[in-house]
């Protein structure tokens, strides 16, 4: 499997073509279940299911989707990605 989320602590482990297997912590964030939902988006887009192939792409998704689940609890978001609207993320 090219990429998993792991459930605890929250994590996505990643296996990128020519490089060594790795893990990336996402770790304790204000909106768990947001934090749990965009790494499950996030595994999808991995090669070969996706776009995502090489480490620096996937390390500047990982630290834009630790980003965005900070800011937007900051704004007072707290539900799941299904529940992400166009005006909200407009605001981030």
């Amino acid at each position: 499997m090219p990429a998993e989320v792991i459930r605890d602590p929250l994590s996505l482990r990643l296996s990128l073509p020519g490089h060594e297997t790795y893990v990336l912590t996402i770790g304790d964030l204000p909106n768990p279940v947001l934090a749990a939902d965009l790494a499950e988006g996030l595994v999808a887009a991995v090669h070969p299911n996706g776009p995502i192939a090489k480490p620096g792409t996937a390390n500047s998704f990982f630290y834009t989707l630790r980003r965005a689940v900070r800011e937007l609890a900051d704004a007072g978001f707290t539900g799941s990605a299904a529940e992400l609207t166009r005006p909200v993320l407009g605001a981030f």
